[in-house]
């Protein structure tokens, strides 16, 4: 996978989007100045560069590792649906801090951050680090951030609520249904209808009580 900067795929937004820069200017709702700035200082925050990625149907930024020429995309999937950049920045940052055996007081001295604070408050999303910092973290951990990437079309986003209904319904089948004795493959089945619930209703926002309704 050919690796750019953010400067780099941001000067290629024309040709992408098949749009001029006044154009573009226009749609953000962007001063001129501050594109600009953007163009040739190439140090927005990751906020900022979800704000351009969203005005034109892009993700932000794709984190991912490569090992042995194989590309590993780290997390996409809660990002694709509705995570905020920041969140998903930091939660691969605190995965990939995981796996290799760091603290937070560890990463801080690899990436010359003062006090683990400041490795915190990007794992929780609750700053929007730049993206120079975010270069910084991937050299420390293994990360290489892909920015502005164009969403693949055929790859429709999965209708969650269909799923959640349809699992909800084979699990009260399952439960309900007569049975002489107690077979463990049924038992088994809807342990599995059961587990696509609890994943389902998470990227639904919703709380739902299978076993005890009206």
């Amino acid at each position: 996978m050919e690796r750019k900067s953010f400067q780099e795929r941001l000067e290629e937004l024309p040709e992408m989007l098949e749009m001029k820069w006044v154009d573009i200017v226009r749609a953000l709702e962007m001063p001129t100045s501050q594109l600009y700035g953007l163009r040739k200082k190439g140090n927005p925050t990751m906020s900022s560069v979800e704000r351009i990625a969203h005005g034109f149907d892009l993700i932000p930024v794709v984190l991912y590792r490569e090992d042995d020429g194989q590309v590993e995309d780290l997390g996409i999937e809660g990002f694709l649906y509705g995570e905020k950049v920041d969140n998903y920045v930091g939660r691969v940052i605190a995965k990939r801090r995981k796996e290799e055996g760091m603290n937070q007081s560890e990463l801080c001295s690899r990436i010359g951050i003062k006090g683990s604070a400041g490795v915190s408050i990007y794992e929780t999303g609750r700053s929007s680090m730049s993206v120079s910092r975010l270069e910084q973290f991937g050299e420390a951990l293994g990360i290489v951030p892909a920015y502005l990437v164009e969403k693949l079309k055929a790859q429709p986003v999965p209708d969650y609520e269909a799923h959640f209904k349809g699992a909800i319904t084979a699990m009260e089948e399952y439960l309900v249904a007569p049975r002489d004795s107690i077979d463990l493959r049924d038992v088994r089945k809807a342990l599995e209808y059961a587990d696509r619930i609890i994943k389902l209703r998470g990227a639904l926002g919703v709380k739902v009580d299978v076993l005890n309704r009206d």
